[in-house]
């Protein structure tokens, strides 16, 4: 695999609307063995779910979070601005790697403030010498808000085009899993102190992004969400493992919430914050138990619970409603526009995939599981297509006397179960050899 060498040379990077965790971890490929330090001035818990979606799609990127030291200015930096420095000082001093990412610069500097700026790169300047460090700065911009944050930054750093790195589809979260594996070559450029990451967007939305965030440590409600809601457009997705009483300002930008964790006590601090700041956010939960009772229904809607579903819901439950909430059919559109009267039962296995295909082309979810069944059985005597319902498809390798399913719209945990209470109805065995949801096809890692 090939990968940006960043000890030769230091890289000005103009990207368009990309996040800066996955530019870090196109760095971090090279899997360095020294340090990296990531200063922040966004909001932890957002850092935080860019995270979460890189360890779910690049799982070999888990291992390197550890190189990374995390300070966040609206936490550890309560000082004024003046003091910044003594604080970044502090930190350098015990600091041995070389490599400083400065996030979202344009948080934390006043872009209208010409002195504050020059003051801040100057003084930024002397500590990189000081303490021989190099300066990744990364920050976004809309129309010409930070002119002057770009015009002092162009006197300290060269511009390298890496927009061929990225797929060309919008993804506001990340690259491309294949694009991070496999980096085209990179030319080389002076070695400059300070560097110029900038998160360019040619075009600003006319309306504010929908704010979205999933709580929850379940890893395949994670991944659906993720594959559901990771393109769509006027979305902005997060996912966060955990919240704390601290964090729950961030409750005051989100204007959707879906819980799914086990701990009703957070969950009643959230809907208490919720009220008591007036808050006109949705909160969905998706409960930990198979069977909700309507008493428990009445509970939760009394707390302030928006949609309650139980832990095998049906997805078009879920999306019916999201959908109604965000104000676009946004899924169910991919879905109707599937053509009526699809082929059911594949024989051909280059056609079964073509279908799998198609169906991640439109990004609709499902679960692909696939079964071994006796010899013995003479396939062809049981009609298979009573156990699928409209749009899904099967495939009979009748050489290899192996099944394969293909269910829309149901995690892989509860397709198993759908297809072992169905397949009672015929005197057929099958033994699962495998089970994978669109999401895993998806970012399926090689090697």
């Amino acid at each position: 695999m090939q990968s940006i060498d960043t000890e030769k040379s230091i890289l000005s990077l103009n990207c368009q609307d990309r996040c800066s965790l996955s530019l870090l971890a196109l760095l971090l490929l090279k899997e360095p063995e020294e340090e990296i330090l990531f200063l922040s001035s966004q909001n932890y818990l957002l850092v935080k779910s860019e995270l979460v979606h890189l360890k779910m799609t690049l799982p070999h990127f888990a291992p390197l979070v550890e190189k990374i030291r995390f300070f966040f200015l609206k936490r550890s930096f309560r000082d004024s601005k003046s003091q910044i420095i003594n604080a970044l000082e502090e930190v350098l001093r015990t600091f041995e790697g070389t490599f400083i990412y400065f996030d979202r610069i344009d948080y934390y500097l006043d872009c209208d403030d010409e002195r504050e700026i020059k003051r801040f790169f100057h003084q930024i300047a002397v500590l990189l010498e000081r303490y021989d460090k190099k300066v990744i700065f990364i920050y976004g911009t809309y129309g010409d808000s930070v002119q002057l944050l770009q015009r002092e930054l162009q006197k300290y750093s060269q511009t390298l085009t890496l927009n061929s790195l990225f797929a060309t589809k919008k993804d506001s979260h990340m690259p491309h899993t294949e694009t991070l594996q496999n980096p085209k070559e990179v030319q080389d450029i002076s070695d400059e102190t300070l560097v110029e990451l900038s998160l360019l967007a040619t075009e600003s939305h006319k309306q504010k992004p929908i704010q979205m965030m999933l709580i929850s440590d379940n890893d395949e409600v994670k991944k659906l969400n993720y594959y559901l809601f990771r393109e769509v457009d006027d979305i902005d997705y997060y996912t966060v493992d955990m919240i704390d009483e601290t964090d729950m300002q961030i409750l005051n930008e989100m204007d959707i919430v879906v819980y799914n964790k086990d701990d009703g006590s957070l969950k009643k601090k959230i809907l208490d914050y919720i009220k008591s700041h007036h808050l006109r956010l949705k909160f969905f939960y998706i409960s930990s138990k198979s069977y909700i009772r309507q008493k428990d229904l009445l509970k939760e809607h009394i707390l302030g619970v928006d949609k309650v579903l139980k832990l095998d819901f049906l997805l078009e439950d879920y999306i019916l409603s999201m959908e109604k909430n965000l104000h676009t059919n946004f899924y169910s559109q991919r879905v109707l526009e599937l053509q009526n009267g699809e082929k059911i039962l594949y024989d051909e296995k280059d056609a079964f995939e073509r279908r799998v295909k198609n169906l991640m082309e439109r990004q609709i979810f499902f679960s692909l599981l696939q079964y071994h069944y006796d010899a013995e059985i003479d396939i062809k005597e049981y009609n298979l297509k009573k156990i699928v319902r409209e749009f899904d498809t099967i495939y009979i390798d009748r050489k290899r006397r192996t099944i394969s399913f293909c269910l829309l719209n149901v995690l892989p945990q509860f397709a198993s179960t759908i297809i072992g209470k169905r397949i009672n109805n015929f005197s057929i065995t099958l033994h699962e050899i495998d089970r994978k949801s669109a999401f895993d096809l998806l970012f399926e890692q090689e090697g």
